[in-house]
């Protein structure tokens, strides 16, 4: 009976892990060289390439775990599309939508603590 009673935590326990792994994503950002934003209010587009300007858009995504929040299929819009390179190739690519949140193939994702978005409205003088 102790037996089957372990055996039966462990599984939920794995369960329970796996489920959060899956619903929780990590941006390949860290490495970045180069940002592209390009914004969803004008089709605009600016290169972040200046080393400090990189590691301060890096920083807000980097080294954080985003939960996912549903889908976004069927969902129209977005205020910054945000593409990511290291070496000439792109790393990660995704939208960062006008309250923080991130749509990310097909799926929405926010962290505790939001990306500053204001930093991008002001690349545009939005």
């Amino acid at each position: 009976m102790k037996t089957r009673i372990t055996a039966l935590i462990c599984i939920c326990v794995l369960v329970a892990a796996l489920v959060s792994a899956c619903g929780s994503k990590r941006f390949a950002v860290e490495n970045a060289t180069r940002i592209e934003v390009q914004s969803g209010t004008t089709g605009e587009r600016v290169i972040i390439d200046d080393a400090a300007q990189v590691r301060t858009v890096t920083q807000m995504f980097a080294d954080k775990d985003f939960a996912r929040k549903g889908s976004a299929k069927g969902t129209t819009g977005w205020g910054y599309r945000l593409t990511f390179y290291a070496d000439a190739k792109i790393t990660e690519e995704f939208f960062l939508m006008s309250n923080g949140i991130i749509d990310c193939n097909g799926a929405f994702y926010e962290s505790g603590d939001t990306p500053n978005v204001a930093f991008f409205d002001a690349l545009f003088d939005l």
